[in-house]
């Protein structure tokens, strides 16, 4: 997602930041001066704060991703890797992205649906306020990743006996529902890119 991003110096915006991994990761190795997460989950956006209090050029902050409370024209980047299916209506979401965006601003966008919805998912994303530069189906990266994972993962749900099989599907583990989907291609994981008019 962040490589080809113009990110040195830039005001970068995560939507959908969870505990502020992908935040923390950009922060840290793409120097921008600013990175800022958000997440419509105070306990998870406290979590990000208290799990990323290291990295100084590094915020986070509630908001929800379909009324940001932030400014117009604010940021250089905005994110949002695997949440956009969660938001009740993508096209208020999409709107929110290119609105806090200044132009000539680039939105980055990853995310899984299923093979009947993606071409909604696909319209909302084609907002007139921006324009589509890349685009790519990434599925079979993400099972190259997954298998990638499966010991590591298996190793540490195997800890949690008592919700094991909750937790293999949130996962994505081999036999879950993602797997089998991205797998047999009834699921379908794309990444895009945008650039604001």
């Amino acid at each position: 997602m962040a490589r080809g991003l113009p990110l040195n110096g830039a005001r970068v915006l995560e939507i959908g930041c969870g505990r502020g991994g992908g935040a923390r990761y950009v922060a840290r190795y793409f120097q921008p001066s600013v990175v800022l997460g958000v997440d419509f989950s105070a306990p998870a956006t406290e979590l990000a704060r208290r799990l990323n209090s290291d990295t100084a050029n590094l915020s986070f902050a509630v908001s929800d991703a379909e009324h940001l409370d932030l400014p117009d024209a604010s940021f250089d980047i905005v994110l949002n890797v695997e949440s956009s299916h969660c938001y009740g209506n993508m096209d208020k979401f999409v709107a929110e992205a290119v609105r806090v965006l200044k132009p000539g601003g680039w939105f980055g966008w990853a995310d899984m649906r299923s093979k009947a919805t993606m071409a909604a998912t696909e319209k909302s994303l084609a907002h007139p306020g921006m324009r589509l530069e890349r685009s790519e189906d990434i599925s079979a990266d993400v099972v190259r990743a997954l298998d990638a994972a499966y010991a590591r993962k298996q190793n540490r749900i195997a800890s949690v006996w008592l919700v094991r099989r909750f937790m293999a599907e949130f996962a994505g583990t081999k036999g879950s529902l993602l797997y089998r989907g991205l797998m047999s291609g009834e699921v379908v994981y794309k990444s895009g890119r945008f650039r604001k008019l």
